[in-house]
């Protein structure tokens, strides 16, 4: 079974754990991120998560309600979960065509 070692920002990390997500195992909890080795369908949890929370209409409405800004990091965390979990698949991807080839 593939895993994917992944760096998650903290701010989005704790968020998602929080609220009782599926995760992967931990297996660094750092100031700036938390790695997690996850499956497949773990990975694609935190990628859904992350993609909601930074789609820029759900995003307008949380900071529109949001006089205190509580969510800002958390939108710019997802934000950024969403680009390193596209790399990380990216990543997974090429190595497999670069095992085919060689």
């Amino acid at each position: 079974m593939t895993t994917y070692l992944i760096d998650i920002p903290a701010t989005f990390a704790s968020d998602h754990l929080d609220r009782e997500l599926p995760t992967g195992r931990l297996v660094k909890q750092g100031a700036k991120s938390w790695t997690f080795d996850c499956t497949a369908d773990e990975l694609n949890e935190w990628l859904d998560d992350a993609q909601y929370y930074s789609d820029p209409a759900i995003a307008s409405d949380m900071r529109r309600s949001d006089p205190d800004g509580y969510y800002k990091p958390l939108i710019r965390s997802a934000r950024l979960t969403v680009e390193r979990i596209t790399q990380a698949i990216q990543d997974q991807a090429n190595q497999y065509f670069n095992n085919q080839e060689g």
